[in-house]
């Protein structure tokens, strides 16, 4: 889904201006609704891998390398993450 302001720069060197924050659409999203059908499968997987504490390279994150490597079609899938 691509969000477009109202108003957008209609020619080369036309300063872009900031929209207001009304001029954007942005479809509403329902996460609880979506927690309530998937929270226990969820929280499953949370407590198997905080209660093993495989963080890194093993249990859980290697095997969910390897699904998404294969439903990418690909040899290879790495998982990372920072927290700034």
């Amino acid at each position: 889904m691509t969000i477009i302001p109202k108003k957008a720069a209609t020619s080369v060197g036309e300063d872009l201006q900031r929209p207001e924050a009304n001029s954007w659409k942005v479809p509403f999203t329902g996460l609880k609704r979506q927690y309530l059908g998937l929270g226990e499968e969820i929280l499953d997987c949370v407590d198997r891998v905080f209660s093993s504490a495989n963080f890194i390279l093993r249990g859980e994150v290697k095997d969910f390398e390897d699904r998404i490597a294969a439903f990418l079609g690909v040899d290879h899938g790495i998982e990372a993450s920072r927290v700034c």
